[in-house]
């Protein structure tokens, strides 16, 4: 990310400067670094459009779960969800963390959930059946 990438959400100056027009939730800024990395990565890599990724989504009529980090639309249908993690958790954390997306992604229809961690992505696809995937399709390869 060496080139200057303007999004409604962030402006991302290089590695170490975030400007961020803040969200409606409170997180730190390591948080907030993550998670502009992965809208970038979004936009820039798997070729997602800018106007189809929201951030803070609430579920619909779900008093069970807050909201989402952030969820990708593809024909103003969910297609993807994510979570935003930077502190370190231990794996039965994780592992719940990773269930309580995936129920939020079935919540709202959703074919993927993503759990970004700092370093890395963990990657579910719920399509057919739950199953751990090494990625999720470019936006150029979807029927």
């Amino acid at each position: 990310m060496n080139q200057t990438t303007i999004l409604k959400f962030f402006l991302i100056k290089d590695e170490d400067r975030i400007f961020y027009n803040p969200s409606t939730k409170e997180y730190n800024q390591e948080q907030e670094k993550t998670r502009s990395r992965f809208v970038v990565e979004l936009i820039e890599k798997y070729k997602y459009r800018e106007q189809d990724i929201r951030l803070d989504v609430e579920i619909p009529g779900s008093d069970v779960f807050d909201s989402i980090d952030l969820v990708v639309f593809k024909d103003y249908n969910p297609f993807l969800v994510a979570d935003c993690l930077t502190k370190k958790i231990s794996d039965v954390e994780l592992l719940r963390k990773g269930e309580v997306l995936i129920e939020k992604a079935k919540a709202i229809g959703a074919s993927y959930a993503v759990l970004v961690l700092k370093e890395r992505k963990i990657i579910f696809s719920l399509r057919n059946t739950v199953r751990r995937i090494s990625d999720f399709p470019k936006l150029s390869t979807l029927d």
